[in-house]
């Protein structure tokens, strides 16, 4: 996604609003509270989308990406891992 001057800004944008839920939460960008971050945005996509026919709630592409809410913010929470230097 860095690759691309569009979708760089936008995956900048959805990690400052991570960074920001969490300091408004009280959390620190660390490796556990990323961890449960993306567990949750897991577990809501397991909701949001049970793979049978007629029964996935729909979700919209976002900023013209070509990608649903789910998957830029999981993006941008690996982003935001690597920039914390949590992940390599």
């Amino acid at each position: 996604m860095t690759a691309d001057p569009w979708r760089k800004a936008v995956l900048d944008h959805h990690q400052d609003e991570i960074r920001a839920e969490l300091s408004a939460a009280g959390a620190a960008p660390d490796r556990p509270t990323l961890t449960l971050y993306l567990h949750v945005l897991g577990r809501a996509m397991d909701y949001v989308g049970t793979n049978l026919p007629g029964d996935t709630l729909p979700v919209a592409r976002v900023h013209d990406t070509g990608m649903d809410w789910f998957t830029v913010r999981i993006a941008a929470a690996c982003q935001l891992a690597l920039s914390e230097g949590l992940a390599a």
